[in-house]
């Protein structure tokens, strides 16, 4: 199997990358180049709580089981997920389907709903989220080991209790259109390709509604890494 990944730039900004692959189905990931490292004391969690809001309900799908089993009878399936430096959108689907994953990601970022009353229940579920996590021994581990060595919790991605509990929908909409362009946009199709003109000409199609603006990066180190004898 070849190797032969190749990048394009869309007229908007969007970087593609298209990595032709001999199977029989494709596995498409949007990602935007921020996170965590990108929030201040007071938005730790604003990034991870925007993912689960928008992987919740659009005008097109009024819930997530009603997007995942349209996505199942196409042939496919999807996640989201949230790091330090990322927020993606990734699934797989035939590859007859691609065009079809590649709506649903753009439906998702596009016309989420961010409903007041789905607000509040997902912020339930990130506050047991980050209980879980904090009860975790192997996570309470990395971040005893990252809080001594490098000066920040591990539980950064999750956000505080006092966060989590003050997020408004107004600020996350805010947050994401200060953090989510086109120019911080990658889009990265493996699998197979039948036709690479008119997959990116689709793309362009599909996401030419990302705002063009520049993003700006966390990139200064407000630590000094050590090692603390205990």
């Amino acid at each position: 199997m070849k190797f032969e990944p190749t990048l394009r730039k869309l007229s908007n900004g969007v970087t593609v990358i298209l990595d032709p692959m001999d199977l029989e189905t494709v596995a498409i990931k949007v990602s935007f180049a921020t996170g965590s490292r990108d929030e201040t004391a007071d938005t730790f969690g604003i990034t991870h709580f925007c993912e689960h809001m928008l992987h919740l309900c659009t005008t097109r799908f009024q819930t997530p089981k009603e997007r995942c089993d349209f996505l199942e009878n196409m042939g496919g399936a999807s996640n989201a997920g949230t790091s330090g430096r990322v927020l993606r959108f990734y699934g797989r689907i035939i590859a007859e389907n691609t065009n079809v994953l590649l709506e649903v990601f753009a439906d998702q970022l596009k016309n989420s709903l961010f409903d007041a009353e789905k607000i509040e229940i997902e912020r339930s579920v990130i506050l047991d989220e980050l209980r879980r996590a904090q009860s975790n021994n192997q996570r309470k581990n990395i971040d005893f080991i990252e809080t001594n060595l490098f000066g920040f919790s591990n539980y950064r991605t999750l956000g505080t209790l006092e966060n989590i509990r003050s997020f408004t929908r107004d600020q996350m909409i805010d947050w994401l259109k200060k953090r989510l362009s086109a120019k911080n946009c990658t889009i990265c199709v493996s699998g197979r390709i039948d036709d690479e003109s008119c997959l990116l000409q689709r793309i362009e199609e599909l996401f030419n509604f990302l705002p063009t603006h520049d993003v700006s990066k966390n990139t200064e180190l407000n630590y000094t890494p050590c090692i603390k004898f205990l």
